[in-house]
């Protein structure tokens, strides 16, 4: 038995009914059946009015930056203003928000507008650490013919402009032009939309010899091998608000590389359990050529990122149990 499971046991005297999302870490709906007392986890409106009516407490999840995905879709910052303060009136029905860092948090607090500062609940992952490191390196290495001694970059998730997967390849056009006797592969894991820009972009800047388009990867052990043989995980992204995939690297000892200031670097600290560089490709290459020549700074924050960043979603649901229980509570002393 499972340690959700054993908590649903647990909860079995009260009559609850849980269904946890994990992976994206939507909790769908919390239910104390018989004298309607429960709590209600809700993905913008919904569950909000079922919870009003029967006067429960409900929570919502703050996980992407929304003002961004409406001026995209509009092309129109005052009416993406607008959209997000229409989202924000939802948000602010609800007893409880949860953003998934703290800048995330700050930014709908600050700059959306919510009532109040949001708790954090950080993402987390079902990922395992490699049982076999030796056997997965050398899975890897067969897979795309690497040698032992070539370093890998990583990127993991979708094949989108928006995930700055051009500002990659450019990083990477000056890692080779400053470092030419550097041996690397820089391995683009994921599928989407713009994979044939990515293919013609690599191609335009040469840089075909020193990077390989996975596809994407659907096994998590396989992915596993992937995040445990490179290198470096590079993830320069400004849309993000909190990439599971970083955790996932951090579960295999793998440091990432982000941008400063951006909202999925907010769990990140310069050169003690990450990296960051400025939004700027120069500074980004210049990072990951520093990296790669300062072995025992590298190692140190290989051994932080595991420790600090690493969550399963087990200790998350230890957490967010103990949060609904004190929920109820408060709830049945109104």
């Amino acid at each position: 038995m499972n340690k959700l499971s054993k908590k649903i046991e647990k909860l079995k005297p009260y009559n609850y009914l849980i269904n946890f999302s994990l992976f994206t870490f939507k909790v769908i709906l919390f239910i104390l059946t018989k004298s309607f007392t429960f709590v209600i986890s809700s993905i913008y409106n919904l569950g909000i009015g079922f919870a009003k009516k029967k006067h429960i407490p409900c929570i919502a999840t703050m996980h992407s930056q929304f003002k961004q995905d409406f001026e995209r879709a509009v092309k129109s910052k005052y009416l993406a203003m607008k959209l997000t303060d229409r989202l924000i009136k939802v948000f602010n029905q609800c007893d409880e928000c949860w953003a998934v860092n703290s800048e995330v948090a700050r930014i709908f607090h600050e700059e959306y507008h919510y009532k109040q500062l949001p708790r954090v609940m950080n993402n987390a992952t079902e990922m395992l650490p490699v049982k076999d490191e030796k056997y997965a390196i050398k899975y890897v290495n067969n897979k795309y013919h690497l040698k032992k001694d070539e370093i890998v970059f990583l990127f993991v998730g979708r094949i989108n402009i928006l995930k700055n997967i051009l500002f990659i390849a450019d990083a990477i056009k000056i890692v080779k032009q400053k470092k030419p006797k550097l041996k690397f592969k820089m391995l683009y894991v994921g599928s989407g939309q713009d994979e044939d820009k990515l293919r013609n972009y690599i191609n335009k800047i040469n840089i075909i010899d020193n990077v390989i388009l996975c596809g994407k990867i659907i096994d998590r052990e396989e992915l596993g091998y992937h995040f445990k043989r490179a290198n470096l995980f590079l993830f320069p992204s400004i849309y993000d608000a909190s990439s599971i995939v970083q955790i996932e690297a951090a579960s295999q000892g793998t440091p990432g590389l982000f941008l400063k200031d951006t909202a999925t670097a907010a769990t990140i600290t310069d050169n003690i359990n990450g990296f960051l560089a400025d939004n700027d490709v120069n500074s980004y290459a210049d990072k990951i050529i520093e990296i790669v020549s300062n072995k025992s700074l590298y190692s140190k924050v290989c051994h932080n990122a595991y420790n600090d960043l690493y969550k399963s979603w087990d200790d998350k649901i230890d957490e967010v149990y103990k949060l609904y229980l004190s929920l109820i509570e408060n709830n049945k002393r109104r």
